[in-house]
């Protein structure tokens, strides 16, 4: 069968075969193209065909690809004559599971066979390292990662990748450069999130590892601040701390003094528990624990108390309202007391009594450690109100939050335009329930959410309108959708809503939308043609589009042209 002809790529890349290796082609005949799968001690596999010519009156465009191929192989004719160009190599167009097992192609026709065809994956030497590892909090390091490769000259497509080392979190590109040897990302005032396993990727697939270390005195996490016991009844306070470089330094003490005789210790790599037989009356009161290693130490401060009425709730916050009604309130509950808990939401009009909402309770479980609730209610009328939460359990007296106030009003409307320039105008945006309007308005209204997401009062955004944005009479002439927009506010916050919008464009804060800002507008009076303005003519000179409001007529003359316009 002849020489075996060897093709080098880089993974990623494309390899060529050629059809002149085939000497004993005969144009006259169909020719199939095969992979081959050898083994070491039995007859070789043949992988069915995924090309075939009819070499004799098919061009070579046409030549049939199989499903599995389709998208990487085809039969072209180039300066080096016809050949197979197989794209995006991979390792399993070139290997095959087992030991000593190899993959080779190989043109075929009746009676004929063409020499094995071998493809070789150029692996390019890669370094990555990081200075310095370890790092200390709060300090900057340095990745560098370095190409060298005797057989490809560059340039490399090189990727720095933050790997995810927790199921929920996806691998995550740090930067990239498409050209070069080699590429330098920093870490600005690295946390211990940062620690964990870096990779440099050349080709995407193609790659070397780092581990990255970060030094950092001890913190405590998920750690209670009180434990209520009753007396005669065990206890155990259990601590964890996450530090690096181990080793980890527990040390206790009870009221700046010594831990009670009858307390047992227990240590290990990085926790530490404190535990009592049976709580006496001398055991109760704030216990002392401080972690540390080389770079630090931290303490924390742990009540053993006995059972008892609950403290009060904290950052009670409205945190939405609506026309209906409808309030949407968020807090933080206090200690417990160690017992079951109940929170009720309280609220009276102004200088009026306290009532009590009804079917609206929360229960806290005696185990919990300031747990944060939301809550939504609907109160009886428009007005303005005070609210506040009640917090009780089996001990008096009760605690209440602090009290915050809430105006329940009317909505209002706000009509506003926004010229977006970068997104590309199509007839098919008139319907506004295409495909392209709902995909446009979906992503208006998202970001609208977030320019008022600290007004209270705001309800929705609704696109009314996309015309088409552009022309000598507009802010820009380099085309786009004008979206007439409304939103929903309380009447309170009109001027609140105008100035979140004003500050959002102006700031350019709406994510990815460039925004004309002179051509952007926002008021509480409905305009009279609301929504969409009036186009008139769609001509001055070779491409213009004019787009006015209102009614006055003007006459225009541009490049010998003129045209009457109402605006």
């Amino acid at each position: 069968m002849g020489r075996w002809p060897l093709c080098k790529v880089q993974e990623g890349e494309t390899a060529l075969m050629l059809l002149s290796d085939f000497t004993q082609f005969d144009p006259n005949k169909d020719l199939s193209f095969f992979k081959l799968i050898v083994y070491p001690d039995k007859p070789y596999d043949i992988i069915p065909v995924f090309l075939d010519w009819s070499a004799a009156d098919q061009p070579v465009q046409d030549a049939s690809i199989s499903e599995e191929y389709k998208d990487r192989v085809s039969l072209k004719e180039g300066p080096n004559g016809i050949a197979v160009e197989l794209r995006d190599v991979r390792t399993t167009d070139v290997q095959a599971p087992g030991g000593h097992v190899h993959v080779y192609y190989q043109f075929q026709q009746v009676g004929l066979q063409g020499p094995f065809m071998n493809i070789h994956i150029i692996v390019p030497d890669i370094t990555l390292t990081a200075y310095p590892n370890p790092v200390d909090e709060g300090k900057n390091v340095t990745l560098t990662c370095r190409v060298t490769s005797d057989q490809i000259p560059g340039p490399f497509h090189i990727d720095i990748i933050r790997m995810g080392d927790r199921s929920e979190e996806n691998d995550r590109p740090l930067s990239h450069i498409n050209d070069g040897l080699g590429l330098t990302h920093r870490l600005d005032r690295v946390s211990p999130s940062d620690a964990g396993t870096y990779r440099c990727e050349v080709g995407h697939t193609t790659g070397a590892n780092l581990s990255l270390s970060v030094n950092y005195a001890p913190k405590f996490f998920a750690m209670k601040d009180k434990h209520v016991v009753a007396k005669g009844d065990p206890s155990a306070f259990l601590v964890s701390v996450t530090a690096y470089p181990l080793p980890v330094e527990f040390s206790w003490s009870k009221d700046v003094g010594r831990v009670p005789n009858t307390a047992i210790i227990t240590y290990d790599e990085l926790q530490t528990t404190l535990s009592f037989p049976a709580v006496t009356e001398t055991d109760y009161g704030l216990y002392d624990i401080t972690a540390t290693n080389s770079k630090g130490s931290s303490s924390a401060i742990i009540q053993l108390a006995a059972e008892s009425a609950p403290e009060r709730p904290y950052n009670l916050t409205v945190t939405r309202k609506d026309s209906n009604r409808h309030v949407h309130l968020h807090w933080t509950a206090g200690f417990n007391g160690g017992l079951d808990t109940t929170h009720t939401v309280q609220y009276r009009e102004v200088d009026g009594e306290w009532v009590e909402l009804d079917g609206h309770l929360v229960t806290e479980p005696a185990n919990s450690n300031h747990p944060q609730y939301p809550m939504i209610f609907q109160l009886p009328k428009n007005g303005k109100y005070n609210i506040r939460i009640r917090a009780a359990n089996k001990i008096q007296p009760a605690a209440f939050s602090n009290v915050i106030s809430v105006t329940i009003e009317d909505a209002a409307t706000l009509y506003g335009r926004l010229p977006i320039t970068n997104w590309d105008y199509s007839d098919y945006l008139q319907n506004l329930t295409s495909p392209s309007a709902v995909q446009l308005c979906t992503e208006v209204r998202s970001e609208l959410g977030k320019v008022f997401h600290a007004i209270i009062g705001y309800e929705k955004s609704e696109c009314d309108h996309f015309r088409e944005f552009g022309g000598p009479f507009a802010h820009t002439c380099t085309g786009g959708v004008m979206v007439d927009i409304r939103m929903t506010v309380a009447e309170s916050e009109i001027e609140s809503a105008k100035d979140a919008f004003w500050y959002s464009i102006l700031n350019e804060r709406l994510a990815d939308f460039n925004i004309d800002k002179d051509g952007a507008d926002i008021d509480d009076e409905k305009p009279k043609d609301f929504p969409g303005w009036t186009k008139v003519s769609t001509y001055i000179g070779p491409v213009i589009t004019a787009v006015f409001s209102s009614s006055t007529l003007i006459s225009i003359s541009i490049l010998s042209k003129s045209s009457k316009y109402f605006i």
